[in-house]
């Protein structure tokens, strides 16, 4: 059961880092950050910090909230 567990929780950071990588799967989207990120295009929407000591490069691009 523990092995299970942490496979789910290996998978779900990589979709994590992955979406923190691709500019298509960060706009629009709530964005959860675990590890050290650099965004790689402008993100609308909202951007959790889900960890200690995280740092957000981002690079030039901006961050503004998406619409309600």
């Amino acid at each position: 059961m523990k092995r299970l567990a942490l496979l789910i929780f290996m998978a779900a950071c990589s979709v994590l880092v992955l979406a923190a990588s691709s500019p298509s799967a960060v706009s629009g989207t709530e964005l959860t950050i675990i590890s050290k990120t650099t965004l790689t295009a402008d993100h609308v929407g909202t951007i959790v910090i889900a960890a200690d000591n995280i740092k957000l490069d981002c690079a030039g691009h901006s961050v503004t909230a998406s619409d309600p």
